[in-house]
């Protein structure tokens, strides 16, 4: 229920202001993109260890798997599809919600950076959070998606760069 009355609450701030709905468009589809571009940059060009952006890579698809199965396994609808007072910014995406893919992969990249350059990783969380708010207030998701995703996405990490670690260890 509070996951709905907040949705509704954020989204009523659309359609209100250009500028502000552009701005939530910007964080919510663009700067995704933006950051997964300058994480392979900076994997493949600064640090020139491609590997590590290849490793990042296939944990993210694992924990983008585990996502999907948990969408089929748990198929909430998206608030805009399921909320009547909701109108969308944007409809891309399918009709499942819970967890979010978006937040997820973020998470993912953020713990990711975390490891790797502490101050790029609080800028990657910084940017998260607004991705993720800005998500709720699209109306293409709930508060609960995105804290799930951002769960699901650090905890691959984690226990990615823990296996890797002891693959290491054992080599």
């Amino acid at each position: 229920m509070l996951n709905q009355q907040l949705s509704i609450y954020l989204n009523s701030f659309l359609f209100k202001s250009n500028f502000f709905d552009y701005l939530i468009y910007f964080f919510a589809q663009i700067l995704p993109f933006i950051l997964f571009v300058f994480i392979a940059w900076y994997f493949f060009f600064s640090k020139k260890e491609p590997i590590k952006f290849v490793l990042i890579s296939f944990i993210i698809a694992i924990s983008l798997g585990f996502s999907e199965i948990l969408k089929f396994i748990f198929s909430n609808d998206r608030p805009f599809l399921a909320i009547p007072e909701i109108t969308p910014l944007f409809t891309l995406g399918g009709a499942d919600s819970f967890p979010s893919g978006h937040a997820l992969v973020l998470a993912a990249l953020t713990t990711a950076m975390y490891f790797e350059n502490r101050t790029l990783g609080y800028f990657f969380f910084i940017c998260s959070v607004a991705i993720g708010i800005s998500r709720v207030f699209a109306g293409v998701h709930y508060a609960g998606d995105i804290l799930a995703g951002f769960f699901i996405g650090s905890l691959f990490v984690l226990l990615g760069y823990k296996f890797i670690g002891k693959l290491r260890n054992k080599s």
